[in-house]
């Protein structure tokens, strides 16, 4: 069962929301204001922190093929 909609749970979703979006305008400002490189860095490592944070979480197991190679694969 949902809880009830009160004001301060109205509250709290403004807060998180609010928060969420200044951290983000502000990284987003902060890269605009440095260098093109960074910004184009930063953009790379999107599918990286995305694998790290799915080996962590254990969406992603690995499969030791040989001496030399890994297969990763969905659990």
């Amino acid at each position: 069962m949902l809880p009830h909609i009160t004001v301060v749970l109205l509250g709290k979703f403004f807060i998180l929301g609010f928060l969420r979006f200044t951290g983000q305008f502000l990284g987003y400002k902060g890269v605009s204001l440095s260098s093109p490189t960074l910004g184009s860095a930063m953009s790379n490592l999107n599918p990286a922190s995305t694998f790290i944070l799915a080996i962590i979480f254990r969406y992603l197991g690995s499969i030791w093929m040989g001496f030399g190679s890994v297969s990763w694969v969905s659990i």
